[in-house]
Parts: C-alpha cells; structure tokens; sequence
C-alpha cells in the first residue's frame, strides 16, 4: 500500500522549479491544485440485458476526454494500484496543507451505473429498390460523481445518446455507431464536471481580468459571470455547509492561452482583498462556464466501412 501511494505522489505532485518573471523577481512554481477526477473501472455496473458488454471503449474515450480539456487531472484503474483505498489516493492528491495555496484541490470519483449499451439492426429498401441496413447505437447510463473525501454524491445524471449509421447490407456500421455514441456521452459527462468546477480570478489590471479557464472551453466574445463568495451558512437539515455566490461582474473573453483567458471587464468592479496575502488577493472570486449548446441526440454515422459486430441492446 506505502509503495502504491508513492508511485502515485511521484505521478502527481510537481516539482517546484524556479524562474525569473517579468519584473526580475524569482518565483517558484506552486502545485498542481486542479481538481482530480478518478476513473474506476470496476466500480461500471452492468445493468444491460447483455452480461457480457464491453464497456473498454467507453472508459478509454472518458479517460482521453477528461485528460484533453486540461482542466482535470486524470487517475484511473490502470494508474492506480489494485487495492489502494480512496482515502490513500485522497492523501497524495488532496489540498497542499495550506503551505503554497488555500485552494482546497477537489477529488472527485466517476460512478456509472449502464443501463442500455449496443445497438439494433434493421433491413429495409430504399426508394430505389436497394436493400439497406441501418445501425441504431444507444448508450443509456446513470452518472454518479462523488467527493471521495466526503463520500457525498455531488451529481447524480441520467445521460443517454443515439447515433445511427446507414450503410448497404454487405456494410455493418454497428461499432462505428456505438463508438460515436460513445463520444457523445463522454462530452456530456465532461460538461456535468465542468458546471461543478469553479475556475479562479488569477489577476485584475487595467480592466483585464486573467481567468484559469482553458481555452478550449470558451471563445472570444463569450460572456463569463465573475461571482464573490459570501458568508457560509449551515443547513439544519442537512448539515451541509455552503457558500453563497454573489454575482459581481460580467467579463468578455478576448484572448485566449494554453491554460487561461484575457477577458475585459464590461460590467461591475471585481476588487482585490487588501488583507490578504500576497498571490492571493482574488481568492474570495470565481467564474463558472455556463451550459454550451445541447448537442445533437442522434447522429449520424456515413458509410462505408465495416467492423465486428457489438451486441445488440
């Protein structure tokens, strides 16, 4: 178990190099404090007609998706030792003890529960007399996102996706459908991850205000809410503590980096926290991405190509 949690703090943890900035000041490279999210494949349950449904694809594309959009970092089965509990990987990727940042890093593991996933086949003619077939995929799953230190579910989301190919009736397009309805999936279990991150006010000049939001997840002009966090209150019921999020500005992206936005500020003022302390001035400020356009619930594959055949659903 020791050895396990060492792999992974030699994986995870970055090493604090220095460099000179712009004004001639030294600085040192803090943490990685991005939120972690853990892919465990053995926690995928099997609710489907089929007992034996393969659901590699699936994982592997959410794994490529999640480490891609940069905001995340990614474990899963294959990165993590049989048998280290949530608790020995929570210790090596939780928050820095408070000695670089006060940024409290997420943990969060990825549940599903599938209930549909293959595809059916129907034989047809066209107007024409051609015979033709049409390949029909469907991926129907129950979404649970749970903080792994609190073992509360944050989100619980049916997600489901169709996607249809069309071919001849020598040409089966079944994989190919499957595989982009499982595309679409994986982007809208990445968009439900992405509405419960908060992204970070890194610094406010000249009306410019620095975001850490990656720019593949925003685009020039986009409007973006900047909110202050308020007083946490506890529910009685619950027991449940939260913070109010009190909108204070609206900013417009205007350039984009690897990994943070340039946007102006068009409406409110966003100010610095005199009392804090230095690099962490704006700490009491976060932007959240509003939904994106509802994709497609089908789509369609174009022929030709052929592959195995999936078991049906």
């Amino acid at each position: 178990m020791k050895q396990a949690v060492k792999i992974l703090a030699t994986i995870l943890l970055c090493t604090a190099t220095a460099f000179a900035g712009d004004d001639g000041e030294e600085m040192k490279e803090g943490p990685d404090m991005r939120p972690v999210v853990y892919i465990d494949a053995k926690a995928v349950e099997n609710k489907t007609d089929n007992s034996k449904a393969n659901f590699t694809g699936l994982i592997d594309l959410l794994d490529n998706g999640l480490t891609e959009c940069g905001i995340f970092r990614v474990l899963n089965s294959k990165s993590v030792s049989a048998g280290t509990a949530d608790d020995d990987i929570f210790k090596v990727v939780g928050d820095d003890g408070g000695k670089a940042s006060k940024i409290e890093t997420p943990a969060l593991k990825i549940y599903m529960i599938v209930m549909q996933y293959g595809y059916a086949k129907a034989i047809g003619r066209d107007m024409y007399g051609n015979s033709t077939a049409k390949q029909t995929a469907k991926v129907d799953l129950i979404l649970r996102v749970v903080d792994m230190r609190t073992k509360e579910t944050l989100k619980s989301k049916n997600i489901a996706r169709v996607a249809t190919g069309m071919a001849s009736a020598e040409a089966n397009l079944a994989e190919q459908a499957l595989q982009e309805a499982n595309k679409q999936v994986v982007n809208d279990i990445i968009a439900e991850l992405v509405k419960i991150t908060p992204f970070n006010v890194l610094d406010v000049e000249n009306g410019e205000v620095v975001v850490d939001v990656p720019s593949n997840r925003v685009k020039p002009g986009q409007q973006l809410t900047v909110y202050r966090k308020g007083k946490k209150i506890k529910n009685k019921r619950t027991g449940k503590v939260t913070a109010k999020e009190i909108e204070i500005a609206t900013i417009g992206v205007v350039t984009l980096s690897e990994d943070s936005v340039t946007c102006k500020l068009l409406t409110g003022e966003i100010r610095p926290d005199e009392d804090a302390e230095e690099g962490s001035e704006y700490d009491k400020f976060i932007v959240r991405i509003p939904d994106a356009p509802a994709a497609p619930a089908a789509h369609v594959v174009a022929p030709p190509a052929a592959s195995s055949v999936a078991a049906p659903f």
